[in-house]
């Protein structure tokens, strides 16, 4: 990825119902230029769940995005990055459907993990055929569910075959007028790294991705793939490391770089291994780091993690908000758990929806929120966590929704059910919509600073950068080639100002808030 300005981070139906309708916008005087990358969710590739991430195939689903818009946003300069779905794949995709129809004669009865020869020697067989392992054999795994993450399969040939599934699954009967019940399986089944099929698929879907014009690919999930009895099930060491080379070389003659879609605590520091290792890191700690700075009125932490980016170089992308709503646990070793506890107890008060992981049930994980609902819905603050994103190292990433200040959608969420309440987040916006939204200062004034962060010099990949805290009064200042941009903010006031300077002296950007 060659730019390092501000990412659009939307789906491809986000605003104008198509991704064409999101060209529309992005064309429109008030946006053009302001975006330089362009992260689009995978809802563009044909899939039945999870609004994307379970693809059937990685060929576009046309009703939402057409290769011409990809083409169109390239000839506009933008980079575009793309999600590769490593861990799992579709029940609807050929490869299981194959599955269901031939059962142990299909070809790709290994492209899935069975879940029974897997764990093979290292367990025993329950009453509903399932094999259970022993605790010495699966005590160091983590399930993001209750129970073991299996769905069994009944195939047209009469067999019963356990399917690893980590993620989503479930099945529905459905009756036929001959009276014969059929299930219908909907689930993210996770796919079985050492079956050669694999890594055939995943050239295949590299290959989709060059042919789309992408420069970078997120990994998701990626910390899932490796499984091995008696071991952790995320980031298995050395095995991770060299699934990441061999994806790596699949990805580098299509000149793709990656970032991989990783959530652990600071204090586990996974991230360092990632930045060790050469691959850039998502810096999911940025939110809960902001949010805990309103409520103490201190930006030192954010600073302590600023300067950590700066002297270690790693290469980040950072965001506030995200498709799923706010990550907080991420941030547990540079926050306490009180601090932790305290940030999400306010985002709840503002109407967030407070997610816990099945196996650590105290601590708050995730928030379904908007980041303007996160914030109180005001304007002031918006606007100041805008300000200290764009000028905290790394290439900063914007959920669309939160550009225009959109609030909660809890009448979403609520139709959602029990698996849709991320809806709370996503809402789409037409053209009118957004036009009616950038009558709006706080709107008005968010694209002034992306447009400045976009095009000012002293923003550049290799810039000096400085960070200082005291109390509630925080200050940053980029440097490059004699250009200065520089930001001063007030947190007790959520006051700021950013000032840019040109070689000559000459403010070239003034904004005061």
């Amino acid at each position: 990825m060659k730019n390092y300005g501000p990412m659009l981070y939307a789906y491809p139906d986000s605003m104008g119902n198509h991704l064409s309708g999101t060209v529309e916008i992005l064309n429109m005087q008030e946006f053009k230029g302001i975006f330089q990358s362009f992260y689009i969710l995978p809802s563009m590739y044909q899939n039945d769940l999870d609004r994307g991430f379970c693809v059937v195939r990685y060929d576009l689903d046309e009703r939402v995005a057409t290769e011409k818009d990809l083409s169109d946003l390239r000839s506009m300069n933008i980079d575009l990055m793309m999600d590769f779905v490593v861990n799992h794949a579709s029940t609807g995709s050929p490869q299981f459907q194959d599955i269901v129809k031939n059962g142990s004669r299909s070809k790709f009865k290994d492209f899935f993990i069975n879940w029974n020869q897997f764990w093979e020697g290292h367990g025993e067989l329950d009453q509903e055929g399932i094999l259970r392992p022993f605790s010495s054999a699966i005590e160091m795994m983590y399930f993001r569910g209750p129970g073991l993450p299996v769905l069994m399969i009944e195939c047209d040939t009469g067999e019963k075959i356990p399917y690893w599934s980590t993620f989503y699954k479930q099945f529905t009967e459905k009756t036929k007028e001959n009276g014969e019940i059929r299930r219908i399986y909907q689930a993210q089944m996770d796919l079985n790294i050492q079956s050669p099929m694999v890594w055939e698929y995943y050239q295949d879907a590299i290959n989709h991705f060059s042919s789309y014009g992408a420069g970078l690919i997120r990994l998701d999930a990626f910390g899932h793939v490796s499984k091995i009895p008696g071991r952790v099930n995320f980031m298995n060491e050395p095995e991770t490391w060299d699934i990441l080379e061999r994806i790596k070389a699949l990805a580098d003659p299509n000149g793709l770089d990656m970032i991989q879609e990783i959530h652990d605590c600071y204090a586990e520091r996974t991230y360092f291994k990632l930045a060790e290792h050469g691959y850039r890191i998502y810096d999911f700690f940025l939110p809960a780091l902001v949010i805990d700075a309103f409520i103490r009125n201190d930006g030192s932490i954010i600073r302590c993690w600023g300067e950590e980016i700066i002297r270690n170089k790693y290469q980040t992308v950072n965001l506030l908000c995200s498709h799923d709503g706010i990550p907080v646990y991420d941030a547990l070793g540079l926050l306490d758990r009180k601090q932790i506890d305290e940030v999400a107890k306010l985002i709840s008060s503002n109407g967030g929806e407070i997610r816990y992981l099945p196996a650590k049930k105290d601590i708050p994980y995730n928030i379904g929120t908007t980041l303007y609902s996160a914030l109180g819905e005001n304007d002031d603050n918006l606007l100041l966590a805008r300000a200290i994103q764009l000028f905290m190292p790394g290439v900063p990433q914007i959920w669309y929704l939160d550009i225009f200040a959109g609030p909660n959608d809890y009448d979403a969420a609520k139709m959602g059910g029990a698996t849709g309440n991320k809806e709370i987040c996503r809402t789409n916006l037409s053209k009118d919509q957004i036009g009616q939204y950038l009558k709006k200062k706080v709107v008005v004034d968010q694209i002034k600073l992306l447009r400045f962060r976009s095009e000012f010099p002293a923003f550049a990949r290799d810039a000096e950068i400085h960070i200082e805290s005291a109390g509630y009064e925080m200050s940053f200042v980029w440097k490059k080639q004699d250009y200065k941009a520089s930001l001063h903010l007030n947190l007790l006031t959520r006051r700021f100002s950013i000032e840019g300077l040109a070689p000559d002296g000459a403010v070239s950007f003034r904004y005061d808030s």
